[in-house]
This record gives structure tokens, sequence and C-alpha cells, in this order.
């Protein structure tokens, strides 16, 4: 009897560890696979990001040319980046490898101020 017991307690434990282990790598697959490497995307691939259109993503460009970015912090350089733009960027934002994102990421609207 106590052998059936610990043989179902194993199995259920190994199942748990299975299930937890491929959990975990789908929810890794899932928030690492849409990023965009702001060193090396191009312009079609940086308005991909919230909040950045033409312009934005100009100026990205242009300032990864004269210095790599290698944090978050280095986006501030740029003008119209903020503390506020870097919080909305930051979970798509790279700095090598790969850009896998492949849509654009729709920012929030703005709330029209009461006067």
């Amino acid at each position: 009897m106590k052998d059936i017991f610990y043989r179902t307690i194993t199995k259920t434990i190994l199942a748990f560890a299975i299930i937890t282990i491929i959990s975990a790598q789908a929810f890794a697959a899932d928030s690492s696979g849409n990023v965009v490497n702001v060193n090396e995307a191009s312009i079609s691939q940086l308005k991909l990001l919230p909040h950045v259109g033409d312009a934005m993503a100009q100026r990205i460009i242009d300032a990864r040319q004269k210095q790599p970015f290698n944090k978050l912090d280095d986006l501030l350089k740029i003008k119209g980046i903020g503390k506020t733009s870097i919080k909305k960027l930051e979970p798509y934002i790279a700095f090598s490898g790969k850009t896998t994102l492949s849509y654009k990421i729709k920012g929030e609207k703005r709330s029209k101020k009461s006067v």
C-alpha cells in the first residue's frame, strides 16, 4: 500500500514539474519574441514601437549612428523620449539580437484635459 502511495506522489510531482517547465518555456518564448533591436532596426521596424512615428524613428537612427545604445536610459538623450515613454517602450526594446516584433504596438490614447 505504501509503495502505491509513493509511486502516485512521485508521478504527480513529475507531472507537475514537466507542466511547469513547459509553461515557463512558452512564457519565455512569448515575452522575448516581440522586441525591436534599436541598434539595428530599420525605420519601419522602429515604427512598430508604441508612439514612434517617422520623425522619432529617424532621431533614434541618427543617435545610434553617433553612439550605439547600451541601456534604456541612453534613449533619454533623444528629443521626445522621456521617462514615461521609456516605461511604454521597455517591454519591446532590445540592444542586440534580432528584431522579432512584427506588428504595431498601439499606445494608449491621451485623454483630453477638461477646462
